[in-house]
């Protein structure tokens, strides 16, 4: 064992090509140029007094021992690795084994490891490490496929520093090990703003503890052969908002872990076999950023009472066309802020989503299927706006609308479409430009509007509403039985129609404006409009009538058939009125039919 003379209670350790063990000080320096080489065992061993600094700008490499570090503290204290500083351990770099919460690393250098760990926290250690040059880049000697980066096996708590421009690296080709970051036991913190560039999972933990993982917006952390991070137990908060990828998954949480995971507008997050995230379950999303995936799912949900949110920004790229996918029930979907979605919310049979809420504020367009899934009355929840360009199929679920909420069905073109009964007490509007049906039941005292060119045709039967606006195209009341409003106006321009043994029933006034269309079949409903006020202008189409219409309301004889009553009075003249195809210009608004023989 060499030392030189001690200087104001520091050691300067010299070159040596054997093992030192330092005890008798608590402040160790080895200088640049010197080198301490060993072929048994560890390098250097600090043990006796504590707390103990060592401060490295030389070389120190170990002997090729399983067990061997360049670096081994048996007592609490730190390190400082200088950026001349090179060390190189056959199992660790540097091993904190001393115990304690006190123990830190800083890193300037290179710290290498040929086998297993560049810097490991063991037994009851806990500390710092603040990595501002390279682990695993092999200056002192080459690395083996399993090289890692950093262990925390430990019932301590590790924070771990990555800082911008460091990296932390792995060795390459080995089937199992290869990891950036693995937490077998204890709480880590990982704040990086460097990279974490690994084989395997960029970060992995296996702890039953809470982990807590910040990738920053110079930060990255990849895989080659996995996730870029991996919690296979216990929890973990993941902040992203830089690049988490992986040649397998992007994150992967594990059927016996959970997380909350939020990417910001800055935030990547790739995979490339698998999903951008998989969830198992009683996990939590929060994404204003990019999850993707080449050839799966952005977002795969196998468990259940998974939670996602989407906030503006988000953008959820999947293979297939599928955004989110459930395999399991009770996950749910929530949208804030603005945005478009147009890949799919997709499930497996019976296990769609149990809840889809268009937040408060929030202005989104979906353009993919959307798979609801429980038997919530309020599945399908819309607070804010919500346009649907794809297809929601509600199961046995219902869609509530809330007072300022907006649920459009379609987007002016000739998609989008929702199935299931609607509680609406904000604006449902229909705006497509071809033929579609609605076959739920509308409820509430909101606002029912055609808006698109097309024609929709409602056959829900038991429906009302507070308000009905035809504004344009064609609205169909096609159910069996009485639709219910509370006022019912068609604007010029558009039309609607009431089916044979449907009518419409209005509790306050009934318009049709100049230019607008009534067509109205006779069946066994009479009259087929009741209201209490009415405005007619516009023209009036009638189907179903078996007689010559009379061309004065003097020459009415036989069965009389009612198509609007009043209880406040009609005003107003259709323009122009057909039976059939007919036209008779009439100022009255019954008509006559021969008595059944």
């Amino acid at each position: 064992m060499t030392f030189a003379s001690v200087v104001q209670a520091v050691t300067v350790v010299n070159s040596s090509s054997t093992g030192q063990t330092l005890s008798t000080d608590t402040s160790y320096v080895l200088g640049a140029g010197t080198t301490v080489t060993t072929s048994v065992g560890d390098a250097i061993a600090v043990e006796g007094i504590a707390p103990v600094s060592f401060l490295n700008a030389g070389t120190v490499i170990s002997s090729t021992d399983n067990s061997a570090a360049a670096i081994r503290l048996d007592v609490n204290g730190s390190v400082t690795n200088q950026a001349t500083g090179q060390l190189l351990g056959n199992a660790r770099g540097v091993f904190f084994n001393g115990g304690g919460s006190g123990n830190s690393l800083v890193n300037l250098g290179d710290i290498s490891v040929r086998v297993s760990w560049a810097v490991s926290f063991e037994g009851t250690s806990g500390g710092t490490v603040d990595n501002f040059g390279t682990l695993n880049n092999g200056s002192a000697g080459a690395l083996s496929g399993t090289a890692g980066g950093v262990q925390v096996i430990t019932s301590g708590d590790v924070t771990i520093n990555n800082h911008a421009g460091a990296t932390i690296k792995t060795g390459v080709g080995d089937a199992t090990y290869g990891w950036g970051v693995d937490i077998e036991q204890g709480t880590a913190t990982i704040n990086n703003d460097g990279a974490i560039s690994a084989y395997r999972s960029g970060v992995e933990s296996h702890s039953t503890s809470a982990q807590n993982i910040n990738n920053r917006s110079t930060g990255t952390i990849e895989s080659a052969a996995g996730a870029g991070v991996v919690i296979a137990a216990g929890s973990a908060t993941i902040n992203n908002d830089g690049m988490i990828s992986g040649s397998g998954m992007g994150v992967q949480i594990g059927s016996s872990a959970s997380a909350n995971v939020a990417n910001s507008a800055t935030g990547t997050i790739r995979g490339t076999q698998g999903a951008g995230v998989q969830f198992s379950q009683n996990g939590t999303l929060v994404n204003q950023g990019l999850i993707e995936s080449t050839s799966a799912p952005a977002v795969e949900l196998t468990g259940s009472n998974n939670a996602i949110t989407l906030g503006a920004g988000s953008r959820l790229n999947g293979g297939n066309d599928v955004a989110i996918h459930s395999g399991a029930a009770g996950n749910t979907i929530t949208l804030t802020g603005a945005g478009t979605e147009n890949g799919g919310f997709t499930s497996t049979d019976g296990n769609g989503f149990a809840g889809l809420t268009a937040a408060a504020g929030s202005n989104w367009t979906l353009n993919g299927p959307v798979a609801m899934g429980g038997t919530s009355v309020q599945a399908l929840h819309v607070i804010g706006g919500l346009t649907l360009g794809g297809e929601v199929l509600n199961h046995d679920s219902g869609i509530a609308v809330d007072a300022g909420g907006i649920l459009a069905v379609g987007a002016g073109g000739t998609s989008g479409s929702v199935t299931g009964n609607i509680v609406n007490n904000g604006v449902v509007r229909f705006n497509r430009s071809d033929s579609s049906t609605f076959g739920g039941v509308l409820s509430g005292a909101g606002a029912l509007q055609q808006a698109g060119s097309g024609a929709v045709l409602l056959t829900g039967a038991g429906s009302s509403q507070g308000a009905v606006d035809v504004n344009a195209g064609t609205l169909g009341l096609n159910q069996a039985g009485a639709f219910n409003a509370g006022t019912y106006t068609t604007a010029s321009g558009a039309v609607t129609t009431i089916a044979a043994n449907a009518s419409l029933a209005v509790g306050a006034a009934f318009t049709q404006a100049q230019g607008s269309t009534l067509t109205v079949a006779i069946g066994g409903v009479e009259p087929i409009i009741t209201a209490a006020t009415a405005n007619v202008l516009g023209a009036l189409n009638v189907s179903g009538f078996g007689a010559s219409a009379p061309n004065r309301a003097s020459a009415l004889t036989g069965t009389q058939f009612n198509i609007i009553r009043t209880t406040g009075g009609i005003t107003g003249n259709f323009t122009s009125v057909q039976f059939g195809g007919t036209g008779a210009p009439v100022d009255y608004l019954t008509r006559s039919r021969p008595a059944p023989m």
